[in-house]
């Protein structure tokens, strides 16, 4: 269950991490992509996808929780 546990941290981590050494070692090439995307979510998609983020985030959660045996 641990390596399991470790390995999922280790998935959901890597990626970020290689992201932010993306972003510190060449900024000036992914600021542009970012504020584009900052935009397209922003003025696009509205609120929406804020709602759909938090449900889907909130499903998951609750997911994890009952297969944890935290709550009935």
């Amino acid at each position: 269950m641990v390596a399991v546990l470790a390995g999922y941290c280790l998935i959901m981590v890597v990626p970020a991490v290689l992201l932010l050494g993306v972003r510190v070692a060449f900024p000036a090439r992914v600021e542009p992509l970012l504020n584009r995307l900052n935009t397209w979510i922003t003025e696009k998609s509205g609120s929406m996808l804020g709602w759909v983020l938090g449900i889907a985030g909130f499903l998951l959660a609750r997911d994890a929780l009952a297969r944890l045996e935290l709550f009935a």
